[in-house]
């Protein structure tokens, strides 16, 4: 068993050259996740430089030996994954300059994308529900749901008159499209919002531990003003 995190930039192979986008990671959870930077990667405290083998395809379908002996490194800081390097001494270097106000930073984002998926999720669920509600009337319900005001089933109107496959897939299909307009959406809305909604937060309502000391709240604060 192991973990995948996700490169968005990939790594050349030392050996071959090829791109690669994913490394197996099995110092984490071990449950099959996949992961990417900015990512919690274990339910317990971890930090430090975590040594992976990255494994090339290519060179072992082209039988080549020596790529065993590459290596990535992955760097943590308090449960979350900041950095993929193939260089020790960059990794190294990225893990000791980070500090309070980078993993405030880094909560931000995963605040983000915690919103961003229980958005989808919701309004997902919600168009499932109704779906399912519509499909529990008899003919004749249905029928005087759909000369009525379509308050009830609005959002899926389009999908009424599909059969049962045709219209989850249909429903599938805006999973996607919603994810992709999410994305762009959180792409332009400014880290600002974040900042603000996750110093309030951590401030008045979690009642942050020591390790988030007020001084970086309050610099994190400033600089969402």
């Amino acid at each position: 068993m192991y973990d995948t995190v996700i490169l968005l930039d990939p790594i050349p192979c030392p050996t071959c050259g090829t791109p690669i986008d994913r490394v197996q990671a099995n110092q984490f959870e071990n449950d099959l996740s996949f992961l990417k930077i900015g990512d919690l990667v274990s339910s317990r405290p971890l930090s430090g430089v975590f040594t992976e083998v990255l494994f090339c395809e290519d060179c072992e379908e082209a039988d080549r030996s020596d790529w065993v002996n590459n290596r990535v490194y992955l760097v943590v800081y308090n449960s979350i994954l900041v950095g993929v390097y193939a260089d020790l001494k960059v990794a190294q270097e990225k893990y000791e300059s980070f500090d309070e106000l980078s993993l405030l930073q880094s909560y931000i984002i995963l605040y983000g994308r915690m919103r961003n998926w229980e958005e989808r999720f919701w309004t997902q669920y919600s168009r499932l529900e109704s779906y399912h509600d519509y499909l529990s009337l008899s003919a004749e319900e249905r029928q005087a749901k759909r000369v009525g005001p379509p308050y009830m089933f609005g959002s899926i109107l389009e999908i009424l008159d599909m059969d049962i496959v045709d219209a989850l897939t249909c429903l599938l299909k805006r999973v996607e499209g919603d994810k992709a307009e999410s994305a762009k959406n959180k792409e332009e809305e400014s880290e600002r919002e974040y900042g603000k909604e996750l110093a309030h937060l951590m401030k008045y309502y979690l009642k942050p531990p020591s390790i988030y000391s007020e001084r970086a709240i309050q610099k994190l604060r400033n600089r969402a003003e």
